[in-house]
């Protein structure tokens, strides 16, 4: 049984009962007890199913195990929960978000199934760790919800996804960023290039500290007031903030 349909069926018992009650805590934890049997119990069928199909398949017949002497299984089942929007609406039980697994099992192992949920974000980040991908951000302009006469600020959206470092892509080495971008000592940052930048509510003008290599952005307004001061430029700078690339993310603010 999926993880999605037994917190459906755990929300829909408290939301029936009577809150007020002084025993529905307890009521509650004895039927989430009973909704994770029924789930090692659909487990445990799953992976009967599984072998039974794989014995099929390869062949082999299924020996009758005697009441006073149990055979020890020869493969090690491994059942990952797929998460997957499409099925989460299904209401007959069939499995479909399990994919499941078979080898042989070690002489030193002494388990025979086992249902894990994937964390793609541990895998990802040992994967990074180990240097065996990068992970490239992506931003899209999602424009704002300006009023005529008002400032607000541009939404930008963060998309990440991570990219295989291998001999094909260089492990992602860019020549022209080591020749082009003059970093001086290892601890200096790049230089932003000098200009006017504004979140859609305040304008900053760009700094940079000599003496330690830092960047910075300095308060010098509103965007209204700016606008103001600068007619000319009020199409083409309202246009970019609703459809144009960012030309400068800061994250973690």
């Amino acid at each position: 049984m999926a993880r999605q349909q037994l917190q459906d069926r755990y929300d829909e018992f408290v939301a029936k009962q009577d809150t007020k009650a002084p025993d529905w805590p307890e009521k509650a934890a004895r039927y989430e007890k009973s909704l994770l049997i029924s789930q090692e119990k659909a487990a445990a069928k799953a992976h009967e199913d599984a072998m039974r199909a794989y014995q099929k398949k390869e062949g082999m017949e299924e020996e009758p195990e005697t009441p006073t002497e149990k055979k020890d299984c020869e493969y090690q089942m491994v059942g990952v929960i797929r998460h997957s929007k499409k099925n989460n609406n299904d209401n007959n039980d069939n499995h479909e978000n399990v994919q499941w697994y078979a080898r042989k099992k070690p002489a030193d192992s002494n388990w025979n199934v086992r249902l894990v949920h994937v964390n793609r974000a541990a895998i990802i980040r040992d994967l990074f760790c180990r240097g065996k991908v990068d992970v490239v951000a992506e931003y899209k302009n999602m424009g704002n919800t300006r009023e005529p006469d008002q400032d607000d600020e541009v939404i930008v959206k963060a998309q990440y996804k991570a990219k295989p470092r291998s001999w094909r892509n260089l492990w992602n080495f860019s020549p022209k960023h080591f020749f082009t971008d003059s970093s001086g000592m290892f601890w200096r940052e790049r230089r932003l290039s000098p200009g006017i930048y504004t979140d859609g509510v305040r304008v900053y003008e760009t700094t940079y500290r000599y003496h330690d290599g830092r960047n910075g952005i300095r308060d010098i307004g509103s965007l209204s007031g700016y606008l103001d001061k600068y007619p000319e430029e009020k199409d083409d700078l309202l246009k970019r903030l609703e459809t144009g690339k960012p030309d400068l993310i800061q994250e973690g603010k």
